[in-house]
């Protein structure tokens, strides 16, 4: 398996490896010169670029592009985008620079991602997810770190 990776360091300054199908080169040339205020990328060519004036572009579940059309359409709220991830079997979070999580995320009896972002929501900084498969099973970490008051 391929390691894409993207990378913003400053304005007009980034890196990236990224499969060619994927228009996200694309859009990191046109949105670099407004500022990038976040940049995502997951399995299965998904994607999402926020620049700092709320414009986006991206490729994903279903669910993830119908809450950030919601978003732009609510006063261009993506502007206020800290941070996207995008984890496994579909499920993704988008973190605002209030500390709210927007989620689709695994939730069940015992607890899971989808509880504890419930639990801190409005005081998140940044929720990370990651998978891996160890002999057939799926893993899932959740990181979510708090907004100090």
């Amino acid at each position: 398996m391929t390691n894409y990776y993207v990378g913003i360091t400053s304005s007009n300054s980034y890196k990236f490896s990224l499969p060619h199908d994927n228009d996200l080169d694309t859009c990191i040339s046109s949105y670099n010169s407004n500022g990038i205020k976040a940049v995502a990328i997951g399995r299965n060519d998904r994607f999402a670029i926020v620049s700092e004036g709320g414009g986006w572009r991206g490729r994903g579940p279903q669910t993830f592009l119908d809450k950030m059309k919601e978003l732009h359409r609510n006063n261009f709220d993506t502007q206020n985008i800290k941070h996207i991830t995008f984890g496994p079997d579909d499920t993704w979070a988008i973190t605002m620079d209030n500390g709210w999580c927007y989620t689709r995320s695994y939730y069940d009896e015992d607890g899971g991602p989808h509880d504890a972002i419930n639990e801190h929501n409005g005081k998140i900084k940044y929720v990370s997810m990651s998978h891996r498969d160890i002999n057939g099973l799926l893993v899932m970490v959740t990181m979510v770190e708090e907004v100090e008051d």
